[in-house]
């Protein structure tokens, strides 16, 4: 058969028919006659009878795809190695360089196909040894057996890097890199003005590349193969460190000669494009094989190269980034290699004696060659890299002053602790690079280099010069927070960004008049760092605080003006009337010139900016811990709350939110639509002034009339009041995150929309129901919901009918304000949720459409490059790989439903958190819908949010069960609890062994196990039977699986708590250390948890579970001396623990005896290390012992405890220690003061002042279980008479606790409690001397104790 009219047809088709045709034609041939179909193929790649060049070049490219798609179909036949001997001799002959390259990539495919017994790769190895060796060696031909080597690298690394192939390639790329340098390096020169051949240069340096990825890419090949146990993870671990080791003697032999060939090249004209290939292949090998250049020869030639690559303009503005990119990512991978030979350096200049020979060794031989040190290359004040960067963010740029300003304003820019509103990707590109070294280089060594190049900069009339100071301050901060705060850099730059937006307390500069105002790109600039600042938990501190938070507010507040001083009646957001003629844009401007000063108002990308700001202000970094966020976030409160009128003016008179009555007038009447950079500026406004009403909670309340109104009128912009429709265009955005907007509904009319939703819902949870304010408001909102949920039909966003347009405000805005709603209104709110949750149903359990395809070369190129193809109109995103067996495939996900699944559930559980037990009605199918997407393979957001949204709802279920809803539950309701928990806890397990290198869902899934379980532990029935609990088998396979990721978690704990006590180890990376060791620790806790309150849950035969599988790991892990993580032996401690209060006697008296030793010893502070959680578990467990097992313990031990208990008592008290206070008066109590307590001899005269400071001590209030305990033994020592126990104190105690329990908190059980009433009644005369002591409330619960009794026997009852 011929292919050449087929072939034709293809290539150049005559008509989209006939394209169509010749495709269907090709397919149909290639699925029934392969064999031939390949024959004829390589017949058509012969040069000596095709003249076609092109053709030929097809006809390798379909042989390729062929072969990768129908692998098992020809290539296993005997005659199949003709196929690669056949293209290897078309290879040698080629005359065009195209074609040579598309042969190349045919025979790398066809190596790879062939079976392994036929040792494809080695012949194709040898074949290219014979090109490289048999003279002459043309620069055509050099470069196409390079090319060759490269792409047989590509396709087949392990088999290249084996065992029998490792010495022939070294000496071939040793061979290679030698003939390039000497025969085609050309005459050298300037930079780019040399001769050469910087094709066969360029070839060289990807084949060396290529082979230094291979090593990692074949080591991970081996990886893979392997097996999931720890013997698999050793031989792992031990591949790895060959890996490592190969790569490094291969950098340390080949880089000198590689870097040669990179300055041939860099000296070769028209070489640009080659060059800049050869960088990215670098910065591909440095992120993939390190190892290369880790030599600590090798890193400072590649920095001194580097160096001198990014200071040579003739280079090109992306090659120099480039090199510094390749610095910075080897800096980054190579951190500790990199520090090491900075600290030897640096102290060589010092004169350091104390440094070891080996130091000395090491450093001399380093720095004996001419080549400039790795601190010289990247440190040196004036010749460095580092100070280099500071100058380039100066000088490039992509982007000119007048396009920044006409650029569109991002709607999805919420933050200013992010560049990404910033377009200008050359200069974001260089900011990175600089953050990357800074980091890995550590503050300690690259702050004293850079921060002192600023000042002149931000003095300097050049905006340019300031703006790239700004930016330096703020890479910094990020890159070395706690550096840049110890080194007292805060608060210069807060006031620098002050100073820049005219408020700081620097009078000399920036004085804010309209004639001085700094460049708007300068000040968009000082409202990042601000916003950087804010998000940084030492930098909010510094914000927050009286020195700074009014001339930080003040500056912000100045940047959200649209308008100038006097302009405050047009168009406010009071008023809503503006002249209608004019134009949207007429009271403000995105124009300003090139100088340092712009015109008075202000620029949009700077008010967007400043509305960013505002809302990093009021609420501080994402990942603020409560505990020491909570003061700062207290200041920032109280400084917006003294502020409030005038940060509301800059928002509302003359800010963003004064242009709401023009666009209200715009959307509703016949002139054109809003403009998009309008309702963008709109929607900031509003999200601001959310998160400000939001800070200051009830202080709002005055505000309330001048604001809600506008708000409510932005909600319904551009709708039909009765029908909350488009009154033009008919649709809405998408639904999930708010998506594109229907035809003629732009998306930022539905993001305002939702913002304005957003707002008046936090607008009324910070005023508050009982305020009045909202009552109105709420029903009228959720009116406007319904009326958008009737509209849909019941389907929500994609899933509405064919032809009925997405809603015209986000779903997930719709179901954020309900939820806000319902927690304000509470059960009030169930008579919206029948019309609610259906649609929310519908969402989570809409089809994923995962869709896979057969994809091209050029989108498997754009996967290679980390490209992500997305679809804006269908929700799509999509990734190409080439699959083993089947070909090139496109894999494409529906994100907008993946997006929508995750919002769904996030609703389903506000609502369920809202309403508690009175959700339970609804809790089954919710709970039917959820638990699949616990184990929704396509995206780790729904498994997390599902898995989350399970907990409120279990509990829910849980509540109404045993009665604490409304309404009275049926039979199956009562049940449900029990019926849900089984499935649940499977499906949560199940998914925590495919989850294992995701730590944040993993400690999502063990939260929601956790919480569930609790669930089931805490509810009972009246008669004390809980609502759920596992059978012994689910329990026992909960506990086999959660000890897996118990064991994985301590392990990589272990390692970091070493790579934390290294020596001279960066202030920041010590934070790294502890950052991780966080979250590593906030996902053993609840794992620990679940395991614990499984084994509370009174499951017959547990025991058996303990001693089996608990004790022996644990056992391993609970002193000391096997292990240094303190958090790791708290959770062994917390286990023993539970062993000993609640399983049987018998392993009570076989454990009870280790955990003494470690609660012993965790009274020593070098063994708790100050943890709180640790020596809190370690006093309770000394409690739980002397009342289960006090046999254990010997006179000798019980005064040492006794002693250190008293000390714990008796010492200075934090807030954070109350409970482990009152868990040591709990164990002091149990051990000296109680009835029959078995260590009351051993204090002998002291005991009387024991039980005093005991008694002193009491109430108890943070542990429930404890306080009943104690309480109920507090009893019986009044009722003795014990003559330590004054009456003026019990009365104290007593009322307390009885005030407590009428209060909600549970004390002191129904008994202890009527025990209290009647010692009242019987002691009231012996306690009236402390009645005058009692607040108001105690006495009215004695009195309320006392009367009860009273009528309980049947007397009087006679006030005190």
């Amino acid at each position: 058969m011929s292919l050449l009219p087929l072939l034709s047809s293809l290539r150049n088709p005559t008509s989209a028919q006939g394209l169509i045709q010749a495709e269907k034609t090709y397919s149909e041939l290639a699925q029934a006659r392969p064999i031939d179909l390949a024959d004829e193929l390589m017949k058509l790649m012969d040069s000596s009878t095709q003249q076609d060049s092109a053709g030929r070049a097809h006809a390798a490219v379909l042989m390729r795809t062929h072969v990768n798609k129908n692998p098992k179909d020809f290539m296993s036949l005997a005659t199949s190695n003709t196929y690669l001997v056949n293209a290897l001799s078309y290879l040698s002959s080629e005359p065009s360089p195209y074609t040579s390259r598309r042969l190349s990539h045919l025979i790398g495919q066809l190596s790879s196909s062939l079976p392994a017994t036929s040792t494809a790769p080695t012949y194709v190895l040898s074949h290219i040894g014979t090109l490289l060796t048999s003279p002459p060696v043309t620069p055509a031909a050099f470069t196409t057996a390079l090319f060759l080597l490269d792409k047989l690298t590509e396709y087949s690394p392990r088999e290249v890097w084996s065992p029998g192939n490792k010495a022939g390639v070294v000496s071939l790329l040793k061979m290679a890199l030698t003939h390039a340098t000497d025969n085609f390096g050309g005459g050298g020169g300037a930079a780019g003005e040399g001769s050469g051949e910087p094709e066969a240069i360029a070839a060289t340096i990807s084949a060396v590349t290529g082979v230094g990825v291979a090593i990692s890419a074949s080591n991970s090949d081996t990886n893979n193969g392997g097996s999931d146990t720890n013997n698999g993870g050793n031989s792992n671990s031990n591949s790895n460190s060959n890996s490592n080791e190969e790569a490094t003697n291969l950098g340390t032999l080949l880089l000198p000669p590689l870097l040669s060939c990179l300055s041939c090249l860099l000296h070769t004209a028209n070489s640009s494009a080659l060059v800049t290939s050869s960088f990215q292949s670098l910065v591909s090998l440095a992120c993939s094989s390190p190892s290369f250049f880790s030599s600590p020869s090798s890193l400072p030639p590649v920095a001194a190269a580097c160096l001198w690559v990014a200071k040579e303009s003739g280079v090109g503005t992306d090659n120099r980034l480039l090199a510094v990119q390749l610095v910075a990512t080897l800096a980054d991978a190579l951190r500790p290699e990199f520090q090491l030979q900075l600290q030897l350096q640096l102290q060589l200049q010092l004169g350091d004696s104390s440094s070891s020979t080996s130091t000395s060794t090491s450093s001399s031989t380093s720095s004996s060659t001419s080549t400039p040190t790795l601190q010289k290359s990247i440190l040196d004040p004036s010749l460095g890299l580092l100070p280099l960067l500071v100058s380039l963010l100066i000088t490039v740029t992509d982007v000119d002053f007048a396009s920044w300003c006409s650029e569109p304003l991002n709607s999805n820019s919420s933050s200013s602790s992010s560049s990404d509103s910033d377009s200008d990707s050359s200069m974001l590109s260089l900011e990175s690079y600089l953050e990357s070294l800074v980091h890995s280089l550590g503050g300690r060594h690259s702050l004293p280099v850079l921060l002192p190049l600023l000042p002149p900069l931000l003095s300097s009339p050049r905006w340019p010069d300031k703006r790239a100071a700004l930016a330096v301050l703020e890479r910094c901060l990020l890159a070395a927070p706690r550096a840049f705060a110890t080194q007292g850099h805060l608060p210069p730059a807060i006031t620098a960004a002050t100073n820049i937006l005219g408020h700081g307390n620097n009078t000399n500069t920036n004085t804010n008049t309209n004639n001085s105002r700094e460049n708007p790109r300068v000040r968009w600039a000082a409202l990042q760092l601000l916003g950087t600042i804010a998000s940084d938990a030492r930098g909010y501190e510094a914000l927050t605080s009286g020195d700074f938070s009014a001339s930080v507010l003040a500056g912000i507040c100045g940047e959200l003006k649209l308008r100038g001083e006097g302009d405050e009646g047009k168009g406010s957001i009071y008023s809503g009337s503006s002249n209608s003629n004019s134009n949207s844009n007429s009271n403000y401007s995105n124009n300003s010139n090139n100088s340092n000063n712009s015109n008075s108002n202000n620029n949009l990308q700077v008010a967007q900016h400043a509305t960013a700001a505002l809302i990093s202000f009021c609420r501080g970094g994402d990942d603020f811990s409560p505990l020491s966020s909570a003061p700062h976030l207290a200041l920032a409160r109280g400084a917006l709350a003294f502020s409030l009128p005038s940060v509301l003016s800059s928002l509302s008179v003359l800010g963003p939110l004064s242009l709401a009555g023009g666009a209200c007038r715009r959307a509703g009447g016949s002139q054109p639509g809003c403009d998009p950079d309008e309702l963008v500026l709109l929607a900031g406004g509003l999200d601001a002034l959310s998160v400000v009403a939001g800070s200051v909670g009830e202080e709002f309340r005055p505000h309330y009339a001048s604001y809600m109104p506008a708000v409510l009128s932005l909600l319904s912009i551009g709708l039909d009041p009765d029908t909350a429709r488009p009154l033009r265009g008919g649709g809405g955005g998408g639904g999930g995150g708010g998506g594109g907007g229907g035809e003629g509904e732009p998306s930022e009319m539905v993001r305002l929309r939702g913002a304005a939703l957003d707002c008046a819902t936090i607008i009324g949870s910070a005023v508050t129901l009982e305020s009045g304010l909202f009552n109105a408001d709420a029903a009228a909102i959720m009116g406007f919901v319904m009326k958008i949920f009737g509209n849909a039909a019941g389907g929500a966003g994609h899933a509405a009918p064919t032809g009925e347009p997405p809603p015209p405000v986000p779903f997930d805005k719709l179901h954020n304000a309900c939820a806000r709603i319902c927690r304000i209104v509470g059960a009030e709110f169930l008579t919206f949720l029948p019309a609610i949750l259906p649609p929310l149903l519908k969402q989570a359990k809409q089809k994923s459409d995962v869709e896979i395809s057969d994809g091209s070369e050029n989108d498997l190129e754009a996967t290679k490059r980390g490209e992500t193809q997305r679809d804006g109109v269908m929700g799509t995103e999509s990734v190409t790989l080439e699959m083993p067996g089947q070909g090139i495939k496109k894999l494409t996900i529906n994100t907008t439903a993946m997006e929508e699944k995750s919002e769904a559930a996030r609703a389903i559980y506000e609502h369920a958190s809202a309403l508690g037990a009175n959700f339970g009605p609804f809790a089954k199918v919710c709970a039917t819908t959820l638990t699949p997407l616990i184990g929704f393979k396509y995206s780790a957001s729904v498994r997390s949010t599902a898995a989350t949204a399970m907990m409120p709802v279990f509990e829910a279920a849980a509540g109404f069960a045993v009665g604490q809803g409304d309404k009275t539950p049926n039979e199956g309701q009562v049940m449900l609890p029990s019926v849900m928990l089984g499935p649940v806890v499977s499906s949560v397990l199940k998914q925590l062994e495919m989850e294992r290198s995701d730590t944040e869902t993993l400690t999502t899934l063990a939260e929601a196990l956790s919480d569930v379980c609790s669930s089931g532990y805490s509810y009972k029935f009246d008669d004390g039977r809980r609502v759920a609990k596992l059978a012994l088998n689910e329990a026992k396979v909960l506990v086999q699986k959660v000890l897996t990721v118990i064991s994985e978690c301590v392990e990589r704990r272990d390692k970091l708590v070493k790579g934390q006590a290294q020596p001279n180890i960066d202030e920041d990376e010590y934070l790294e250390y502890e950052q991780s060791l966080q979250i590593e620790g906030d996902l053993l806790t609840p794992c620990v948890d679940a395991i614990g309150y499984t084994l509370k849950s009174g499951i017959s035969g547990f025991d058996a579970v303990f001693d089996q599988l608990l004790a022996p790991f644990f056992g391993k892990i609970l002193l000391k001396a096997n292990c240094a993580d303190v958090k790791a032996r708290f959770v062994a401690v917390c286990c023993f623990d539970d062993c000993v209060e609640f399983l049987c006697p018998e392993l009570t008296q076989k454990y009870a005896g280790v955990l003494l030793t470690a609660c012993v010893e965790n009274f020593d502070e070098a063994n708790h290390q100050g943890d709180v959680e640790m020596k809190q578990a370690s006093v309770y467990g000394i409690a739980q012992i002397v009342r289960r097992a006090p046999n254990l313990i010997n006179a000798q031990q019980a005064k040492y405890i006794i002693e250190k208990l008293v000390g714990i008592i008796a010492g200075p008290r934090v807030e954070e220690e109350a409970m482990f206070v009152e868990n040591a008066v709990s164990a002091l109590a149990s051990m000296v003061v109680f009835k029959q307590a078995p260590f009351a001899s051993v204090v002998g005269g002291n005991l009387s002042q024991i039980k005093k400071l005991v008694i002193q001590n009491f109430p108890l209030t943070e542990d429930e279980t404890e306080a009943h305990i104690c309480h109920e033994n507090l009893a019986d020592m009044i009722e003795i008479g014990d003559a330590d126990v004054g009456m003026s104190e019990a009365l104290r105690i007593m009322a307390k606790v009885l005030k407590a329990v009428e209060e909600g908190d549970s004390l002191a059980p129904p008994s202890t409690v009527s025990r209290f009433a009647g010692l009242l009644g019987k002691h009231q005369g012996e306690m009236s001397g402390g009645w005058g002591m009692l607040s108001g409330e105690e006495q009215i619960a004695v009195q309320n104790a006392m009367a009860s009794d009273a009528q309980a026997r049947g007397t009087s009852l006679i006030t005190p």
